[in-house]
């Protein structure tokens, strides 16, 4: 993980890294800024952790899709370390390393 990690440390927008189950593996610095949780604390997180979807359903069938087909873009909603809500864009792509999937997300205007 420390070779992906030099990677994603210094990318402008928020890095985040899942594996095949969804849990965070590597986070950068951004998205520690977007969502208020360290990379330590987002590193024992997962998607449904920080996602805000009308219901945990919904999470999973985005994350099936997402599986599936590969790709995936969008805007979702965040839940922050201090409880509020962040609307983010976001770019998905499986298998940027086997078994390891990233998200670029900002801060949707």
């Amino acid at each position: 993980m420390a070779s992906l990690s030099r990677y994603v440390r210094d990318l402008p927008v928020a890095a985040m890294v899942t594996n095949d189950v969804g849990a965070y593996v590597v986070t950068n610095a951004a998205a520690s800024r977007l969502t208020g949780y360290s990379a330590d604390e987002l590193c024992k997180m997962s998607v449904w952790d920080v996602s805000l979807p009308a219901n945990d359903r919904e999470t999973d069938v985005l994350w099936r899709s997402f599986v599936h087909v590969g790709t995936q873009r969008g805007t979702l909603k965040l839940k922050t370390k201090k409880g509020s809500v962040v609307s983010a864009a976001y770019v998905a792509k499986k298998h940027v390393l086997k078994g390891l999937h990233i998200s670029l997300l900002r801060r949707a205007k």
